[in-house]
């Protein structure tokens, strides 16, 4: 018999009831979870009627019944708990690697994780932290939440804040340590092939275009020059051969806005009523993120006019100084599907995402709750808005990546994985303590 939820480890303290495929099942009352049994449940012992006679050996047979029954089950609860213990949960994705299933948990504080193709199949890579925080790095199965491979112990999580950063390539996966290495290891296995020595700490890392297409990163070290004349000092490494190449580029299409967010914004279309804070190409035109300006700073979207949009100044290599003119849109609209007076109105960039041709952001509302939500980028429609389960204690985003199949969010201890089409909850990575949604 189950003793925790399968889903998010909360105590199943509820009775089992009957399943209709058989066994019996026992849904959770923190996250709602199916948590099914094929055993089925034990019938209750008949009770005779009140001073019905009962004759010695039929006591003496029944209280053999009865301690017969109870070590048959404790037997079974013995399995259940051994079985549990040395056969891993799938839905948790922390089911191998040298650190313990139960001690480990997502690190949203090291760096965004990643997507990537892993033998045909999408895979997320992030930052988990281990006991005595200890930081690994592991890739996991979109579809499955299994986990393919996991590297590590890099360092003690509080020394790898400062350094640690993944990227991926075409055929490779690079990772960076607080000791001034940078490790390549093979995408679909993990393994490291190779060990490139920096002159420092790596403060951010990218790959040059579109995740996958082209086997190198981009890197920042805390001894370069910062971002001038619209060029990004760093060190050019290619990840097949390990040879690495200080270099100035413009600012790659591949890397996360929110690294260079002060020149995106800088560079933004201007929209009457909008302060636009994130840019995504949709085709010929730009999907835009921001928030009501002036006003009540509500996160809003829209969509540029294709006929009418000014350039992209963002991507010419160089800053634009003259002025700026006004973009149309071909729709704008809020985010949130709640009342906007209880929408709160301190809200996060990197939460949102063009996910194929959907844009996902998350929302908070009233003092707690988070909420996301998907429309239609070439329409503006609402595809559909949920509501994210409730964290027990301090409830914040870490993040948000997306696909064309898949929303991942990114919670305090755990990444939520979100259906793109239905928006339901898939599994989890990752171990959370969710509150009571009672």
């Amino acid at each position: 018999m189950r003793e925790v939820c399968d889903n998010c480890g909360a105590t199943l303290n509820v009775q089992p009831v009957p399943a209709v495929d058989g066994g019996f099942d026992r849904t959770c009352p923190y996250c709602g979870a199916r948590n099914h049994e094929d055993r089925p449940a034990p019938a209750p012992a008949p009770v005779p009627p009140p001073g019905a006679p009962q004759s010695a050996p039929a006591r003496s047979a029944a209280v053999w019944i009865v301690l017969a029954a109870l070590g048959v089950a404790a037997a079974g609860v013995v399995v259940a708990i051994v079985a549990r213990k040395s056969a891993p949960s799938t839905k948790s994705g922390l089911d191998a690697g040298p650190a313990a299933q139960d001690e480990l948990s997502w690190n949203p504080n090291v760096g965004a994780p990643v997507l990537a193709t892993i033998a045909g199949s999408e895979a997320i890579i992030g930052a988990l932290s281990g006991k005595g925080s200890t930081l690994y790095v592991g890739a996991f199965d979109g579809a499955t939440l299994k986990k393919r491979w996991q590297l590590g112990p890099i360092s003690p999580a509080a020394g790898g804040y400062t350094g640690t950063h993944a990227a991926v390539g075409k055929a490779h996966v690079a990772v960076s340590d607080p000791h001034a290495r940078l490790h390549v290891h093979d995408l679909e296995t993990g393994t490291e092939q190779r060990s490139v020595t920096l002159t420092d700490k790596v403060d951010w890392m990218c790959p040059i275009v579109a995740p996958g297409t082209q086997d190198a990163v981009w890197i920042g070290q805390s001894d370069k020059k910062r971002p001038a004349s619209g060029l990004y000092d760093g060190v050019l490494v290619d990840l097949a051969t390990g040879t690495a190449t200080e270099t100035a580029l413009p600012m790659p299409k591949g890397c996360d806005a929110t690294l260079f967010q002060q020149a995106v914004q800088n560079d933004l279309p201007l929209i009457e009523g909008f302060e636009a804070r994130r840019e995504f190409e949709l085709g010929s035109s730009r999907v835009l993120y921001g928030r009501k300006a002036p006003g009540t700073p509500t996160p809003m979207v829209a969509l540029l006019d294709p006929a009418s949009q000014p350039p992209d100044y963002a991507r010419a290599g160089a800053p634009y100084t003259g002025p700026r003119p006004l973009a149309t849109v071909r729709w704008r609209v809020p985010l949130p599907a709640v009342d906007l007076a209880t929408v709160r109105a301190t809200y996060q960039d990197n939460i949102v995402g063009l996910c194929g041709k959907q844009f996902v952001g998350a929302y908070g509302v009233g003092q707690k709750a988070w909420h996301v939500a998907a429309l239609d980028a070439q329409s503006g429609a609402r595809l559909w808005d949920v509501t994210l389960r409730p964290i027990f204690s301090v409830d914040t985003l870490g993040g948000l990546i997306c696909s064309d199949a898949r929303v991942y969010v990114v919670r305090m201890d755990s990444v939520d994985v979100i259906d793109l089409a239905s928006g339901k909850l898939t599994g989890t990575i990752g171990h959370e303590t969710y509150a009571s949604s009672k």
